[in-house]
């Protein structure tokens, strides 16, 4: 990189019969090597391909470069395969590539690990540093220079399921996980080193090569990811708990009918795990409706309530109806107590039959334990894939999208082969006032592989009496919990107790008729969080330091959130972006943060994040000052007070500005305008327009006006 050795190779191997054959002692032999260029999926790449031999055993690794992306590939195969493999859990059982850990502190490193990506890991990358690899890690793996001016991220890039990375004697080594009993016969397995500049930025474009390959692309039509959704996740109020003397039928037609008359706008729901028939090792045994808990069936609650349904899944139990072991039609792997689908036509039946009464989102929850819980997926390095993908095809050829809940870094990778994924719980389960919210990184990952981070069920009001998790249960911080789920890009779910929804804060996230007004990306870590943290004497926030913008046109509205900050920290354009900001920018704070000025920012104008906790965080919004002086400053009565989801086009002449928008018909919409001139704000201009019946309106101020003017369709 730039001239220098930036990461030195080590060796390569495998492990058959409880033997190591490696390049290290020579009991793997060269071959042949050979030099070639080609064309592929990722396009024009150099190659060379080295065949290697031990005894009756053949391996290949290759490693191509893609001058054009700046990327190298490494890929290791098996013409023959291999067997009696297997070592532990958080072994590889082949290598390659491997790179030595260096004994200078000249680089930094960050990954994730455990369920939702939830344990984030910040280091020095030397030897003795202690990585996040082996079965619940092993995600992208980020290396830095402390100015951030180099940053590489590797990870899997094919058969992701069954692809594990660890360290052996101060040797970064990656290959197949460790509990691979046999590698069949032409298994390949690829990774993929990317370099860029900033750590945000290297991880869009590392996803983009991922999303590129397998052609995946955002589902931007998600009914979840668009509209307001309604919650009995744990966490939730009616989570395995109904209103007294009331079945859950009864008890979810009364919050519909309330949340209707109070005009709170949901338009579906996430039924957790309490509506299906359980079996051993409370597993599923039938996934279709309990009678005692619909009696009159799950479409007639669709119907009723015409709320489309967001349906949670667990592991399948042992004793399962649909497997042909327990009088079933369908082929299953039974390992006590848990079960896994062996062939698609399972999942056509389950997806086809769901869809017929109302499943519009097929939550996999559970997805570790049950890889995890069974041989078939650990000791074949194929299952994991195919379990995933039968899935994932069923649920497209079925308009039904999936969401992931509780998967490890591997689960989140190999999405990007199955188009029906669309968004991934980025957090652990939130009960009424715990700490799982920090999103910043998981979502950085999630955004990058084209899916939309959720940040769990939350409560929109303090306490909520006779819930299911004691007389003392609150949620001290809703109005932080909404925040931060609105900027998620993910779905909005409140949880609340018939009679205890705040509408006023709901409408913070959403337009009358439920549509969500969310950023164009989540709210993601800044890049000093990465160097400070790893490199302890780079500047940093010391906290929770977020940002995102909304995009409207060539326009860009950028949005900060600080949280947990335990040192004042200054916010500068470089701070968001490494592209300097083109013009002038002005800087406003939420008004749910209490009134502050309007303020310029720039370099020379930075915006003072201060102390603060989840009960006082900072939320600040930065505009562009148009040539003309005139600043959109949006809804300030909503979280996100521009929004791609709100506004159309902006344009603009030499005295005015005119915002085109679309709402709900009827929605009284306050767009706020400031005009600036030579630093000097003049005063808030807020023409409060009225959506007409054909949905789209626009807003004008102008230097002449004090007030602004209104025009229907547009």
């Amino acid at each position: 990189v730039s001239g220098k050795e930036w990461l030195k190779g080590s060796w390569s191997g495998f492990h058959s019969g409880k033997t190591w054959y490696s390049t290290q002692d020579k009991s793997l032999a060269l071959k042949k090597a050979e030099n070639y260029s080609g064309s592929d999926a990722m396009g024009a790449f150099r190659a060379v391909r080295y065949t290697w031999s031990a005894i009756d055993k053949l391996y290949i690794t290759t490693i191509k470069s893609y001058p054009k992306l700046n990327a190298v590939t490494f890929t290791q195969s098996f013409p023959n395969g291999l067997v009696d493999t297997a070592l532990s859990t958080d072994d590889v059982v082949s290598v390659f590539p491997s790179f030595e850990m260096p004994s200078d502190a000249s680089k930094g490193f960050a990954g994730v690990s455990n369920q939702f990506l939830k344990d984030v890991s910040m280091g020095i990358f030397k030897k003795g540093a202690k990585l996040p690899g082996g079965m619940d890690g092993s995600g992208p793996l980020l290396i830095f220079e402390e100015d951030l001016n180099n940053v590489a991220v590797f990870s899997s890039l094919s058969n992701f399921m069954a692809a594990s990375w660890t360290q052996m004697n101060d040797v970064f080594v990656s290959g197949i996980m460790g509990t691979v009993t046999n590698i069949p016969a032409g298994f390949e397995l690829e990774t993929v080193l990317v370099l860029d500049q900033g750590i945000n930025d290297a991880m869009n474009y590392w996803g983009s090569i991922l999303l590129n390959r397998y052609n995946k692309v955002q589902n931007k039509l998600d009914y979840a990811l668009n509209y307001l959704g309604y919650n009995t996740d744990h966490g939730a109020y009616y989570y395995y708990h109904t209103e007294n003397n009331t079945n859950y039928e009864e008890t979810l037609f009364a919050y519909q009918k309330y949340a209707e008359a109070e005009k709170i706008p949901f338009k579906w729901i996430l039924l957790d795990s309490w509506w299906y028939l359980q079996g051993i090792g409370n597993g599923v045994k039938n996934w279709t409706v309990r009678p005692d808990v619909f009696p009159h069936g799950m479409r007639n609650f669709r119907d009723v309530t015409g709320w489309p349904i967001m349906g949670h899944n667990r592991f399948w139990a042992s004793d399962n109806v649909y497997a042909k072991q327990n009088g079933g039609d369908f082929d299953f792997n039974v390992q006590p107590p848990k079960a896994i689908p062996l062939k698609r036509e399972f999942w056509d039946y389950l997806m086809s039959t769901s869809a017929e009464w109302g499943l519009m989102v097929y939550e996999q929850d559970w997805l570790h334990n049950e890889f995890a819980g069974l041989n078939i997926t650990l000791q074949d390095p194929t299952m994991g894939r195919k379990w995933l993908l039968e899935m994932g095809y069923a649920a497209e050829a079925n308009d039904i999208t999936i969401q992931y809940c509780m998967p490890w870094a591997r689960h989140v990778l190999q999405s990007v082969e199955i188009q029906a994924v669309t968004h991934v719980r980025s957090t652990d389960d939130h009960l009424p006032g715990n700490q799982e919210w920090k999103q910043g990184y998981s979502s950085m990952i999630l955004h990058a592989l084209g899916m939309a981070p959720f940040k769990d069920n939350f409560w929109t009001t303090e306490h909520q009496p006779n819930s299911p998790y004691g007389s003392k249960a609150s949620e001290p911080y809703t109005k932080f919990e909404s925040c931060i789920a609105t900027f998620s890009t993910g779905p909005v779910t409140p949880a609340d107790k018939i009679g205890y929804t705040d509408r006023q804060l709901v409408m913070k996230s959403c337009m009358n008729d439920g549509t969500l007004l969310q950023p164009s990306k989540p709210l993601t870590m800044v890049d000093a969080t990465f160097a400070h943290r790893a490199f302890t004497s780079a500047p940093g926030p010391d906290g929770e330091l977020w940002s995102t913008h909304t995009a409207i046109g060539q326009l860009r509205f950028h949005h900060v959130l600080g949280v947990d900050i335990t040192t004042p920290y200054k916010v500068v354009p470089s701070t968001l972006t490494r592209k300097p900001l083109s013009g002038e920018y002005m800087a406003f704070k939420n008004p749910e943060m209490g009134k502050a000025p309007y303020q310029l920012f720039s370099e020379k104008d930075p915006i003072t994040i201060p102390t603060c906790g989840q009960g006082d965080f900072n939320l600040w919004h930065i505009c562009p000052v148009l040539p003309n002086g005139w600043v959109l400053i949006g809804e300030t009565n909503k979280w996100v007070p521009v929004s791609e989801d709100r506004v159309i086009s902006i344009t603009y002449d030499d005295e005015s500005i005119t915002v085109n928008a679309r709402g709900t018909p009827g929605e009284a919409v306050g767009l706020s305008f400031v005009h600036v001139k030579n630093g000097v704000f003049g005063a808030q201009i807020t023409p409060e327009c009225v959506v007409p019946e054909e949905g789209t309106f626009s807003a004008t101020v102008t230097t002449s006006s004090a007030t602004g003017t209104c025009n229907g369709v547009v």
